[in-house]
């Protein structure tokens, strides 16, 4: 109970997380960099979203298509077809696409 309190989880959620194993959200990894996005700046900056995204990621029913469309090169044009976190990716994306002013 400590540990899913620690990660902002209900008990239920942990254990169905536990359950995925330790290479269930390997694709988000691939998938930000795609994106690019730096999945290690983003764990860094915000690691509450980054904690979601890979919660969203383990339970994805949509692996396959994933692996293929990374696999393809295109999961940029495509994520907002099948992923779950395709919010939240789609406005991480944009912020990486807008220019930056000073």
């Amino acid at each position: 109970m400590r540990i899913a309190k620690d990660l902002g989880v209900a008990v239920s959620d942990l254990r169905g997380l536990a359950a995925k194993g330790p290479g269930a959200a390997d694709a988000l990894q691939k998938m930000l960099l795609a994106l690019s996005v730096d999945p290690q700046a983003l764990a860094k900056t915000d690691p509450a979203v980054m904690r979601d995204l890979q919660r969203i990621c383990i339970f994805c029913s949509q692996k396959s298509r994933c692996q293929h469309e990374l696999a393809e090169g295109t999961p940029a044009e495509n994520f907002r077809e099948f992923c779950p976190n395709a919010y939240t990716l789609e406005a991480l994306f944009k912020q990486k696409e807008q220019p930056c002013l000073h």
